[in-house]
């Protein structure tokens, strides 16, 4: 069973490009990279020559014989049977395991362009740090891609009607009862089972809970194989560590002594995340004070954390179906795992030709606690998204952020329903914030961009 993925559109685009340069899908450890470029290999092309350089050693050294990148093309149709021509895909796959192929790769655009070339690296940044000196910059395109969306998820489970209503639902309008349950019952399963392709597929297909956490079970234990790989360079204990123990800090703010339980130091902590965030096994959204482009985040704050998929979180944490079925989400992680949820989804809302960074607002008045969970970036504006696990929740925060900034939008990602409200409150020292509000539910994250767009271009969106 082959996932669709929203990533697919973007690689027939590179495709029809006729000045398209070799294209590098990055992304975490099995997030679908590999399936997702063999399948479009086989459906876009005659041939597709897949050459696996963790694992295809003699073909490996192909790409470190110093020879031109011609003799290594007809080396690689002798070894692999396949002809390599404008209809031939070739994709080298687990790039990171040969440096050289990385720097071949400026070759393949500068001798050989009408050849179409992918590569896919999942720990391709250790690879940048150690071993290359001349990256090709400029001769490669990169894509990034993530585990399953919500939207890719309910794709798979052939969930159309719904998506295609709610593509087309405008915040005036009142969702049916029957299809906010069946959204929201089909939210708390994805919260479940995650977004990690072999995960869901397993779910999809034996629609088991049981038998997808063996899955995930297996899964967890190989991203942990990676971390001995690199013990020369760390103690793999600490990222075996933080791994873990970073799940049970999601959504919220990473105090570095206090992350590491009094076992590793603070310096130890901060470079071990750092190692899982060049793997993109987590992120850190980081705070401003400001919010202007370019974002400059606030050193002397902490930042909080998000993980690589929810999934993989629930089953760290031994989150049962039951835990997660209770009638208040907010009693689940104390709202972090909606604050989860958002920064699992918004990187591919935000582009995925870039690695998105993820941004918080944070008072810089001393004494202040105000905080506005995310900044989402839209046609050179910045909106701000307050994230709540229940239906209501103080926006004091978001009051604060527009009295100071007069953003054109708020958005509020909550478990209620759609709807665009005007807000005008009093504020101490005699300010006022007046702005539009966009009620979201959280079943309706992939919606941002669309109904954002709408509104802020309505005239009747102007206060």
């Amino acid at each position: 069973m082959f996932i669709e993925r929203s990533l697919y559109s973007c690689l027939q685009e590179w495709k029809r490009n006729e000045t398209r340069k070799p294209l590098i899908i990055r992304g975490a450890r099995q997030v679908g990279k590999t399936s997702l470029i063999t399948h479009f290999g086989k459906s876009e092309y005659e041939n597709l020559l897949h050459v696996d350089l963790e694992r295809e050693h003699p073909v490996r050294n192909i790409f470190s014989s110093g020879e031109t990148v011609s003799t290594m093309i007809r080396q690689l149709e002798v070894i692999k049977k396949i002809p390599v021509t404008e209809n031939t895909l070739l994709f080298l796959d687990e790039i990171q395991s040969s440096p050289a192929a990385v720097s071949v790769l400026r070759y393949f655009y500068e001798d050989l362009p009408k050849i179409p070339v992918m590569a896919a690296g999942s720990l391709l940044e250790f690879t940048l740090d150690d071993d290359i000196r001349s990256f090709p910059v400029g001769r490669v395109e990169f894509l990034y891609l993530y585990p399953l969306s919500f939207r890719e998820y309910l794709a798979s489970k052939k969930e159309v009607p719904l998506l295609d209503f709610l593509k087309n639902v405008s915040p005036d309008e009142k969702i049916p009862d029957v299809l906010v349950n069946h959204a929201r019952g089909l939210l708390r399963e994805y919260w479940l089972v995650g977004g990690m392709p072999d995960v869901a597929r397993h779910f999809l297909e034996k629609g088991s809970f049981k038998k997808s956490d063996e899955v995930t079970e297996n899964l967890i234990s190989t991203l942990e194989e990676d971390f001995r790989k690199y013990r020369t360079r760390f103690d793999f204990r600490i990222l075996e560590f933080l791994f873990r123990e970073t799940c049970k800090w999601i959504g919220r703010r990473v105090n570095y002594s206090k992350l590491g339980g009094g076992t590793y130091r603070v310096a130890q902590v901060s470079t071990g995340l750092d190692l899982l965030e060049k793997a993109m096994l987590v992120r850190r959204v980081n705070p401003v004070g400001f919010p202007q482009f370019p974002l400059q985040k606030l050193g002397k704050l902490h930042p909080k954390i998000s993980f690589l998929d929810m999934g993989l979180v629930q089953s760290i944490n031994r989150i049962s179906e039951d835990i997660l079925s209770s009638p208040q989400l907010s009693s689940v992680y104390q709202g972090g795992l909606a604050e989860q949820f958002v920064a699992q989804e918004m990187p591919a809302l935000i582009h995925q030709k870039t690695k998105p960074e993820l941004f918080f607002w944070s008072a810089e008045k001393k004494g202040s606690t105000a905080e506005v969970d995310y900044l989402y970036p839209l046609g050179g504006r910045l909106i701000p998204v307050e994230v709540k696990a229940g239906k209501g929740g103080s926006l004091s925060s978001l009051h604060q952020y527009n009295s100071l900034f007069h953003p054109p939008l708020s958005i509020r990602i909550y478990d209620g329903p759609l709807s665009l409200e005007t807000i005008d409150v009093k504020l101490p020292l005699d300010k006022r914030a007046r702005y539009p509000l966009l009620n979201l539910p959280l079943y309706m994250i992939s919606e941002i961009p669309r109904l954002a767009k709408q509104i802020i271009d309505s005239p009747a969106s102007r206060l």
